[in-house]
C-alpha cells in the first residue's frame, strides 16, 4: 500500500521520483493486480486508447497531439491496466506530460519555465490544467510505436498481443 525510501543526503530528488513512480510504481501494481503497461493513454469518446512502446519512441508525443485535440489523457508512461474486468480499465496517473524539448516546442510551450525530470535529462514535465481523466475508463485499443520498414498500422492476432505487450515491459 506504500513505497517507503530513505535517500543518502543530496540525492537528486528527480531520480528518486522516477525510480519510485516507475519500477517500484510498476512492482506495487502488479501486487494489486494491475498490469503495469508501459505507455500513455487517452479517452476517446468514452473508450481508452492505450500508446505503448519503448522509452523514446513517441507515446508522450502523441498523446499530446491527441490531448490538443480535445481528448483527454488518462495516463503517461504507464498505464495502469485491471485485466479481471470486463472490459479491462486503465486507471488514471498524475495530470501530466514527460517530454523531450523538442515536443515541448512543437505544442508551443517554453522549456525555460518547465522542471526537469532529473537532472541527468532534458526531459521535461509538463502539468496539464485541463483535460484529465477522473476516473478508470475501458480499454479499447492498444497501439504499440515501433520502428519499421514504412509507417503503418499492421493488426496483431490475439495469441500474439501478449507477447507484444510484455516484451515492452
Amino acid at each position: 500500500r506504500e513505497i517507503l525510501y530513505d535517500p543518502a543526503p543530496g540525492s537528486d530528488e528527480g531520480l528518486i521520483r522516477q525510480a519510485v513512480l516507475g519500477p517500484a510504481m510498476g512492482l506495487l501494481l502488479q501486487q494489486h493486480g494491475r498490469f503495469p503497461l508501459h505507455a500513455s493513454a487517452v479517452d476517446i469518446e468514452g473508450r481508452g486508447t492505450a500508446l505503448a512502446g519503448h522509452s523514446g519512441s513517441g507515446k508522450s508525443t502523441l498523446a499530446a497531439a491527441l490531448h490538443s485535440n480535445g481528448h483527454e489523457l488518462i495516463t503517461d508512461d504507464i498505464a495502469a491496466i485491471d485485466h479481471e474486468t470486463d472490459p479491462p480499465l486503465v486507471f488514471p496517473g498524475f495530470p501530466r506530460f514527460r517530454m523531450w524539448p523538442e515536443s515541448v516546442k512543437n505544442f508551443g510551450e517554453s522549456t525555460e519555465t518547465l522542471p526537469r525530470l532529473h537532472s541527468g535529462t532534458e526531459k521535461r514535465l509538463v502539468a496539464l490544467k485541463r483535460g484529465f481523466a477522473e476516473s478508470p475508463v475501458p480499454v479499447k485499443r492498444v497501439y504499440v510505436i515501433d520502428d519499421g520498414p514504412s509507417e503503418s498500422i499492421d493488426p496483431v492476432p490475439p495469441q500474439e498481443g501478449l507477447l507484444v505487450l510484455l516484451r515492452l515491459c
